[in-house]
C-alpha cells in the first residue's frame, strides 16, 4: 500500500499534466509509472534488512515430570551428549535442558516422593506451605497402610492450618480435587492379600526353588492348583443408568460354593474342576446329569480328606497318561504334606506367599470368576427379552447348584491358553520384577 503523500503527489501529477502541453494521456501514465517504481524501489532499498518476517509463532514445549527425568538419565548416561542435541530429541530447547540439569536435585526428589509424572508446571494452591505439609502427612500414613478418604484429608488440612497460624485456610472440595491432581493422587479400593503377603521368602522361593523345577520339568508337566469361593447368584453391584434415575442397592446372594481349578503352565491341560457345596445331595441332581465332579460339607470348603481323594485319582489319570508331573499348591491346613503318590511330586509354597507367586492367583482364577459373571448375565438378559422376570436379583436367586455347574464347566472352558501362560509367567516377571528362568 502505497503512502498517502504520494498518492497526493500523482494526483498533482495528473492535474500538472492535464493542464499542460502533455495532451497525449499515454505518455502521462507512462511518467507515472517510472516515477512508480522509482519510488517503491527507493523505499525497499531504505527498509533494515533485519527486519522480522511474519511467521507462525514457535510453540513452547513444557516436558513432564517423567520426561525431565528421562532428560537427566540421558545427561548422565551419555556425559559427551550436548544438550543442543538432547533438546532435539525431546522436542524442547536447549535453555530448557539447561534448566532441568540445573534443577535436576529438586526433579528426582519430586520423583522419588511420587508426584505426579504428568505434571509439566507446579502450580501452587491456597497455602503452598499446609499443602506440603499435608502431603508429608498423607506420604507417611500410607506407609503404615492408613485407609484415607477425602473427608479426612480435609479435616487434616484444617488441623495443619491452625499449627501452622493460617486462618484464612479453608479447605474445600474444589481445593481438595486440585491438591489430588497436583500430587497425582486417586482413590483405589484394595483388592487381595498382597500386603500380608511375605515378599521376602516369595523372593527366595522364586530364585532358589522355581529355577531347580524349571530344569527338572517340561512346562507341560509343571501343574498349579487352588480352590476358591464363589457366590454362585450374585450379580453385579455396579450399573450404567441415566442421570436423572436413583440406582438402589438390594441384599447380595450369599449363596457359596468352593471350586477346585487345576492346570499346566502352557494352558493346554486345565483339569475338570472339583465344586464343593452344602448339601451332599442337592434336590436340583435327582433325575439330572451332574456336569463336574461334587463333594460337601457343612461350610462347602475344601478338607484334607477331599484333598486326599481328589489328588489320588488326579495320580491315577496322570499314570494312565505315563505322565510325571509336579503340583505347586499352597500351604494350608487342607492340603496334607503325607499323601503317597508315584505320579505327582507335590510342591508347596511358601506361607503368605500365594497372592505373589501362584499362578492361579495371579489372573486365571479372576478370568474365570469373569466369564461365570457373563454366564449369568446370559440367563437375566435372556429371561427379560422373554418377559419371564419382573425383578434380576429375584430371577438370580432361582439360580439352583446344577445351573451352577454348567455355568462353571462353560467358565472354565472360556480360559484361554495365553491367559494361564501369561498368568504363570507372572510369577517371574511381572510380580517380582525377576528374569524368567524359562
Amino acid at each position: 500500500m502505497l503512502p498517502c503523500s504520494f498518492v497526493m503527489f500523482l494526483q498533482r501529477m495528473f492535474d500538472f499534466l492535464d493542464n499542460s502541453f502533455f495532451l497525449n494521456k499515454i505518455a502521462c501514465v507512462s511518467v507515472c509509472c517510472l516515477i512508480t517504481v522509482e519510488f517503491v524501489s527507493t523505499a525497499t532499498r531504505s527498509l533494515p534488512t533485519n527486519m522480522p518476517i511474519n511467521t507462525p509463532a514457535k510453540k513452547r514445549v513444557d516436558l513432564t515430570i517423567a520426561d525431565k527425568v528421562k532428560v537427566i538419565k540421558l545427561l548422565d548416561s551419555v556425559p559427551k551428549l550436548s544438550q543442543t542435541e538432547v533438546g532435539k530429541r525431546f522436542g524442547c530447547s536447549t535453555a530448557q535442558v539447561c534448566r532441568i540439569n540445573k534443577n535436576r536435585e529438586e526433579i528426582m526428589r519430586q520423583w522419588e516422593c511420587n508426584s505426579n509424572p504428568n505434571r509439566k508446571r507446579k502450580r501452587e494452591g491456597k497455602s503452598g506451605e499446609v499443602e506440603e505439609a499435608l502431603m508429608r502427612w498423607f506420604v507417611n500414613a500410607r506407609a503404615k497402610n492408613v485407609p484415607l478418604s477425602g473427608p479426612i484429608l480435609m479435616e487434616k488440612a484444617r488441623q495443619l492450618a491452625e499449627s501452622l497460624g493460617d486462618e484464612n485456610f479453608k479447605p474445600t472440595d474444589g481445593w481438595l480435587g486440585r491438591w489430588k491432581q497436583r500430587n497425582g493422587i486417586a482413590f483405589k479400593r484394595g483388592h487381595g492379600e498382597k500386603k500380608d503377603a511375605d515378599t521376602q521368602s516369595a523372593e527366595n522361593w522364586v530364585r532358589d526353588v522355581l529355577p531347580g523345577i524349571l530344569q527338572e520339568y517340561d512346562e507341560d508337566d509343571i501343574y498349579n492348583c487352588d480352590e476358591t469361593g464363589l457366590l454362585y447368584r450374585a450379580l453385579p453391584s455396579g450399573t450404567l443408568a441415566q442421570k436423572t434415575e436413583t440406582v438402589s442397592g438390594s441384599k447380595k446372594a450369599m449363596d457359596r460354593i468352593s471350586v477346585m481349578f487345576c492346570c499346566n503352565m502352557t494352558g493346554t491341560d486345565k483339569l475338570t474342576p472339583l465344586v464343593i457345596g452344602h448339601s451332599r445331595n442337592p434336590r436340583c441332581f435327582r433325575g439330572q446329569r451332574v456336569p463336574l465332579p461334587w463333594e460337601s460339607n457343612k461350610k462347602a470348603w475344601m478338607t484334607a480328606a477331599i484333598f486326599r481323594e481328589w489328588v489320588r485319582k488326579i495320580d491315577v489319570e496322570m499314570g494312565r497318561r505315563r505322565k510325571k508331573i509336579v503340583l505347586l499348591l499352597d500351604n494350608c491346613t487342607a492340603h496334607p504334606h503325607d499323601i503317597p503318590l508315584e505320579n505327582i511330586r507335590l510342591v508347596f509354597l511358601p506361607a503368605n506367599t500365594t497372592s505373589l507367586i501362584q499362578p492361579l492367583d495371579q489372573g486365571i482364577i479372576r478370568n474365570f470368576k469373569g466369564l461365570y459373571r457373563a454366564q449369568m448375565l446370559r440367563r437375566v438378559i435372556s429371561a427379560v427379552d422373554n418377559d419371564e422376570i419382573d425383578n434380576a436379583q429375584k430371577f438370580a436367586k432361582t439360580t439352583t447348584v446344577l445351573d451352577a455347574l454348567f455355568m462353571v464347566r462353560e467358565a472354565w472352558k472360556g480360559v484361554k491358553d495365553v491367559t494361564v501362560r501369561n498368568c504363570f509367567g507372572k510369577v517371574s516377571i511381572d510380580e517380582l520384577h525377576f528374569v524368567n528362568c524359562m
